[in-house]
């Protein structure tokens, strides 16, 4: 959300690690202002943003968010790990 404090706290981390992954990494960022983007969210059982869900595995709620946390699910996501049930099939993304 543009408006939300913790989203400028978070964002700068999140997006550094596109660069880090040097195309092995994609970042879909998700409005949760609208309607089908915050109904797509909610399915991770989400209450609040900033909140990053790494390939349908890892969930990170919004105080589990650091640089170590998200270095960590994204590195089990590449090394193969299966998604959480009943998780939706999307890539890497972030809510804000």
């Amino acid at each position: 959300m543009d408006r939300c404090p913790d989203c400028k706290l978070t964002d700068p981390l999140i997006a550094d690690l596109e660069s880090t992954y040097d195309g092995a990494l994609t970042i879909e960022w998700i409005d949760v202002e609208t309607v089908d983007s915050w109904e797509r969210w909610n399915a991770y059982a989400f209450l609040e943003v900033p909140a990053v869900v790494v390939n349908g595995t890892v969930t990170i709620p919004k105080e589990e968010i650091t640089d170590e946390n998200l270095r960590a699910a994204i590195e089990q996501s590449l090394a193969g790990a299966e998604p959480q049930e009943n998780s939706p099939p999307i890539g890497e993304l972030a809510a804000d």
